[in-house]
């Protein structure tokens, strides 16, 4: 169940100092992946109020965002840079 896998990544998240976003998403799809089920890590840049660049990282299983849901939509999502297509061998 991804929904429960997620659940397992941000718990433990929670024991690791400073686990990011970025880092829980990641952990997200590589658990995800082991059990078979696919999913996308997202990563999205937005301007703080006073202009900084902030980022926030998010992962989505079958179109539901497992990860990182609370505050990506305040987010634009930048190209994907996870695509195998673009991995050099």
């Amino acid at each position: 169940d991804p929904a429960r896998a997620a659940r397992a990544v941000v718990g433990a998240s929670r024991s690791i100092p400073r686990a990011s976003c970025l880092t829980q998403a990641i952990a997200g799809r590589w658990l995800l992946a082991s059990y078979g089920h696919p999913s996308q890590v997202h990563i999205g840049a937005a301007r703080d109020n006073d202009g900084r660049l902030e980022l926030h990282a998010w992962l989505d299983c079958n179109g539901t965002i497992v990860i990182g849901g609370e505050e990506y939509a305040a987010f634009q999502a930048l190209p994907d840079v996870f695509k195998r297509s673009m991995i050099r061998r």
